[in-house]
């Protein structure tokens, strides 16, 4: 209830119809996915897995599904070895920047082997890329953690589905859980580390996403751009990672100068969050008038020297995040040591 209350709270001053469908078609999208959430928890499936029908229960169920996840994704990333990848250059999605070359860059900056790099690169792009009807619905609330205009959150759930794909499902929450209800966690202890840092890839996710403005920034009837340049924005960031300003390069000469103390994952993305919206006035508020000013471009080499600057700072923000949470999950469960 408090939930709906926000949103009346929110759209009361407003006289506008748009604001009230909008109210109407959130309370729809948040019915969907308790529904949906609610059948996956009551019923077992059947399903094949490598042509072998199984009644799978839902720890059986996941792993199918990751395996085949796993498979494709693999099959499709493209990692080198090198100081440059080619995995933004080609990408038609700005996932494939935020959610694999970071992850990428951070994970470089440890000492693990080739083999956990691919497999935690490829996890990352998986929570945009694999969807069905109802996950669709859902897509909106765990991608985002978004702020007013009070400082007050509103609306997203990325910060207890980072915790819970790294450490396990709260049997009470409703939106978050980790994936199949497994984690990073659950393996590792395990000691099953190719599955562990799955997980772990997987939930670097959210915390990318939360590092970027119009993730954490909820519209106002004189903001609505945050809304409707929403993907022009990142696909200027895409457009321009690997060529024009080649933020990959920016961002990548001094990757082990910061990392972000992570100690408590929920809390520590609520607050990684707050830095980057638009409504606490630091970086988010910055880059996004930048954007404005710079008349909202979208090609390779386009925005003035503010906005590239700026957007450089975020995105070694979101390199940093995105590295303290490696080290908090690796150094707490003893995982640095490579295992394949």
């Amino acid at each position: 209830m408090n939930l709906f209350w926000n949103y009346f709270h929110f759209f009361k001053n407003y006289k506008n119809n748009i604001r009230l469908l909008l109210l109407i078609v959130l309370s729809i999208l948040i019915l969907f996915a308790f529904f949906h959430s609610f059948c996956q928890s009551s019923n077992a499936k059947e399903v094949k897995c490598n042509d072998v029908s199984i009644l799978a229960d839902k720890m059986r169920l996941s792993e199918c599904a990751k395996i085949e996840m796993q498979k494709d994704l693999l099959s499709t990333s493209i990692l080198t070895s090198t100081s440059e990848s080619t995995l933004g250059s080609d990408a038609n999605k700005y996932a494939e920047v935020t959610h694999q070359d970071l992850l990428e860059i951070a994970l470089r900056s440890f000492p693990l082997s080739e083999n956990r790099v691919k497999n935690m690169v490829a996890a990352a792009e998986v929570p945009d890329r694999h969807l069905n009807v109802f996950e669709l619905l859902r897509h909106p609330w765990a991608h985002l953690y978004m702020y007013n205009q009070s400082g007050e959150w509103l609306w997203g759930g990325a910060d207890r589905h980072f915790q819970d794909n790294l450490m396990g499902t709260n049997p009470e929450e409703i939106f978050g859980g980790g994936f199949g209800g497994l984690s990073a966690e659950y393996y590792y202890l395990l000691n099953d580390q190719e599955n562990g840092d799955w997980y772990l890839g997987y939930a670097l996710h959210f915390i990318a996403d939360v590092t970027i403005i119009v993730h954490t920034s909820l519209p106002t009837f004189d903001h609505l751009d945050l809304l409707y340049k929403h993907s022009d924005f990142e696909k200027w960031i895409q457009n321009n990672f690997t060529s024009g300003h080649n933020f990959r390069k920016r961002i990548q000469n001094d990757v082990d100068s910061q990392m972000y103390n992570i100690n408590n994952p929920a809390e520590d993305i609520r607050e990684i969050a707050w830095q980057s919206s638009y409504w606490s006035g630091g970086i988010g508020y910055d880059v996004w008038n930048d954007y404005v000013e710079s008349e909202y471009p979208l090609e390779a080499g386009s925005g003035n020297e503010k906005l590239v600057n700026d957007t450089t700072l975020m995105l070694k923000n979101a390199l940093s995040y995105t590295r303290g949470a490696i080290y908090f999950m690796l150094n707490k469960y003893q995982q640095f040591d490579s295992k394949y």
